[in-house]
This record gives C-alpha cells, sequence and structure tokens, in this order.
C-alpha cells in the first residue's frame, strides 16, 4: 500500500516548538534516554481487532497472476471465486459453494508456491449474515533483504452474506490475522507493557502497519492493562514516555524489537502558543507559522482520500468569500504519501484552491500533524481545521468545519 519510510528519515527544520517546556519537564528530558528499546515476542492468543477483505476483481487477479503458473484445485465449479489477499504477497485462495448452497469449500496456498491443487479444503456452513471468523490456518510468510527468512503466522477467514449493490446474495470473504508482537518498555526505569499489531496482516511488523492507525497498545499508566483511548495509538503519534515525548524510530520486520528516539516535538494544545514551524510550500518558499502573527490563520489539514475533507473545500472557500477584507489567511497541509501526492495536486486544480498549501508526500509522518493531530474530537482524525489567532495562539481544533467557523466568528466578526 504504502512505501516502507523511517520515521527517523522524516525530519523537519522545526523552531520555537512551544514556549520552553515546564521546569519539571525539561529536566525530565534531560535526564531521558536518548533512545529507548525494547524486545517483543510474538504470541498468538490476541486476534487482530481489524480485518481486510480480499480482493475478488476478477482483472485485478488476472493481472496479478498473468506472471505465476498457478494450479487451481481439481473439480472447481464454474462459480468458484479465485482471490488473493491484499498484500504485496498476493497469497492466492479460492472459495467455492456446494450445489444446495449449504456449504462453502475454500483452498489458501499456504506455502506461496502457486499451487492449491496440493493444499488442503477446508468447510465451513454458509448463510451467515454478519462478518466472523470462519476457519483458521497458517500461511507461510518471507521476510529480510532476500526474503530467505521465513515464518508461519496464523489466519482466519472472515465470512459473511449479504447483498451487493444490486439487490443480489453476495458471498463476502476476508482475513485477519491471529497474532500480535508483545513485550515490556523500560521507560527510564518504569516498565511498560507493550503490544505492536500488523495491522497490515502481512505477516511483517513495519513502518506500513504504523501508518494504518492504532498499531501500538501502550500501558501508559503502568497498571499492566491496555485501558482507553490514551494507551492506543497510530505508529505516526508522539508518545509520552520517560517524563517527555518519544518518537518510533525503527521496528523489526519480525516483531523482535521497536525503538523510541527522544524528540523535541510537543503536542499542541488549545488556548496555548501555537508550535511554531519552519515548512517550504508547493512554491518552494520557506515560511514559518509565525509569520502569519497579527493575522488570524485557519490551517486545514487534508490528505486526497479523504472524501469529507474534499467535499468541505467549496465550504471553505466560502469562508474565505464571508470574511474577505478581514485579518484571515488559510493554510492547507496535504498529508499524502509521495505516491498520492499527484493526486492531490489535482484536488488544489480542480477546486481552485488557492492559498498557500504544503505538499511534500510525507504522509502521517509529517511533524505538523503529528504535533497538531492531537486536538480534534478524534485525535489523528480527518479533516482537521485548527484555529490560530493574532497572538499565535491555539482557539480551536475540530474535525467539524462548523466549529472552525464558529472559532473564526468570534475572531473576525466585530
Amino acid at each position: 500500500m504504502n512505501v516502507r519510510v523511517s520515521a527517523s528519515a522524516v525530519s523537519l527544520v522545526v523552531l520555537g516548538l512551544l514556549a520552553p517546556p515546564p521546569v519539571g519537564e525539561a529536566s525530565a528530558r534531560a535526564q531521558a534516554p536518548e533512545t529507548l528499546r525494547a524486545k517483543l515476542a510474538i504470541s498468538e492468543k490476541e486476534a487482530m481487532w481489524n480485518f481486510w477483505m480480499v480482493e475478488a476483481d476478477k482483472a485485478k487477479i488476472d493481472n496479478a497472476l498473468k506472471d505465476r503458473q498457478v494450479k487451481l484445485p481439481a473439480g472447481l465449479s464454474p462459480k468458484a471465486l479465485v482471490t488473493m489477499t491484499l498484500d504485496e504477497d498476493a497469497v492466492i485462495m479460492v472459495f467455492d459453494k456446494s450445489v444446495d448452497g449449504k456449504i462453502i469449500r475454500g483452498w489458501v496456498d499456504t506455502d506461496q508456491d502457486n499451487d492449491l491443487a496440493d493444499e488442503k479444503p477446508f468447510e465451513f456452513p454458509a448463510g451467515e449474515t454478519e462478518d466472523k471468523p470462519a476457519v483458521q490456518f497458517r500461511i507461510r510468510r518471507s521476510f529480510g533483504p532476500d526474503k530467505s527468512l521465513s515464518v508461519w503466522r496464523p489466519y482466519f477467514i472472515i465470512y459473511s452474506a449479504g447483498k451487493d449493490k444490486n439487490g443480489k446474495p453476495e458471498d463476502r470473504y476476508g482475513y485477519t490475522g491471529h497474532y500480535v508482537a508483545e513485550g515490556v518498555l523500560d521507560a527510564g526505569g518504569k516498565p511498560l507493557k507493550l503490544r505492536m499489531w500488523d495491522l497490515l496482516a502481512d505477516g511483517r511488523f513495519d513502518m506500513k502497519d504504523l501508518n494504518q492507525g492504532s498499531a501500538i497498545s501502550l500501558d501508559v499508566n503502568g497498571d499492566g492493562e491496555f485501558k482507553g483511548m490514551g494507551e492506543y495509538f497510530s505508529g505516526y503519534e508522539l508518545f509520552p514516555l520517560a517524563g517527555t515525548y518519544y518518537k518510533i524510530e525503527e521496528v523489526a520486520e519480525d516483531g523482535s524489537a521497536i525503538v523510541f528516539r527522544r524528540t523535541d516535538l510537543r503536542p499542541a494544545a488549545l488556548d496555548q502558543p501555537a508550535p511554531d514551524f519552519e515548512l517550504k510550500d508547493t512554491a518552494g518558499k520557506l515560511f514559518r507559522l509565525s509569520d502569519y502573527r497579527g493575522r488570524v490563520l485557519l490551517v486545514d489539514f487534508w490528505p486526497s482520500w479523504c472524501q469529507p475533507c474534499v467535499e468541505n473545500f467549496p465550504k471553505v472557500k466560502e469562508m474565505v468569500k464571508k470574511y474577505q477584507g478581514k485579518a484571515l489567511d488559510v493554510l492547507g497541509v496535504n498529508l499524502d504519501d509521495a505516491k498520492r501526492l499527484a493526486s492531490a495536486f489535482k484536488i488544489i486544480e480542480k477546486y481552485g484552491l488557492d492559498w498557500r498549501h504544503v505538499a511534500d508526500g510525507k504522509g502521517n509522518f509529517q511533524p505538523i500533524w503529528q504535533v497538531y493531530g492531537v486536538l480534534p474530537e478524534h485525535k489523528m482524525a480527518f479533516p482537521l481545521y485548527v484555529v490560530i489567532d493574532a497572538d499565535g495562539v491555539v482557539r480551536a481544533g475540530t474535525n467539524d468545519l462548523a466549529k472552525a467557523g464558529k472559532a473564526l466568528d468570534g475572531l473576525l466578526v466585530r
């Protein structure tokens, strides 16, 4: 899905992040280690909370398999469905329903040799109406620079029966892993239970998983449990550890270790001075958030794939028109990775977004997003609208454009 990137490779010159941290925090930071490392081990006691639907589009399947000599099981019916997983390994799965429609028979290329004729078939009843695990099996996953290392990871088939967009009966198939990497992180002498999730379910633990969402569970309060949203983190967030903040620098592909590095970044907070960044806009010009002092600034964080973000652009333009002649500026911060930047630029052109934009392909690992993404009602969620007043103080951070508009009214309507 996304190119593998290293959090340590994503950098930005950060100037005057906040007022100096409180004395206690400054002292803690001075004593905090530069890096924190946890050794992890694979546990098969926990099922993943997310699952993926298989790719079943025939044209996509045919294109993906055109260079692979695939051998299918004998005796398949004309309605047998050939599918594959969505990861780069594209593991092949075949599903075939019995004549009476009561039983579904399946095969998975567990050893990834492109031969499903030598795989043991499994069966489960058809007709369930909700997504539920149907059968468990193991898939050989390879990793390392030359993929010379391999492990067998446990998976579940997820099955449900429903109707397609035309109202016709439809069987749906998905898959999920049944493994996590677990260990203890020594955060300045305080042992904290840590769990890392392979959210892409491709058998590997890497920065792509950390980019998917809540890939890290961290027992921040040290009570031995994971409770509440405050102990579930996306991999690109800032982690409150050892009295200061850290970012993930590296994860071992086999799930055996994770490394955090201390950072000067601090989460933004409402009614506090806005963390200041030096940024480069799409015209190649360097600027700072503090350049907008004396004017109200609306910062719009958006990726091209966020439909509500894009649908709100005409409303943002209406806001700009409403406050024409007032001291208001808009800054767009695009959060696409490098592969999607072309889509972002097309959207900027299509909607005539003539305000300044930052679009550098750093995705969720863009430092200004790591700092301001904690503000809205739904942490690290899009769209995000941040309102900074003329004195450089954060006055709003919300997923709701209407709420941002009310904040602007309070600052600009006299």
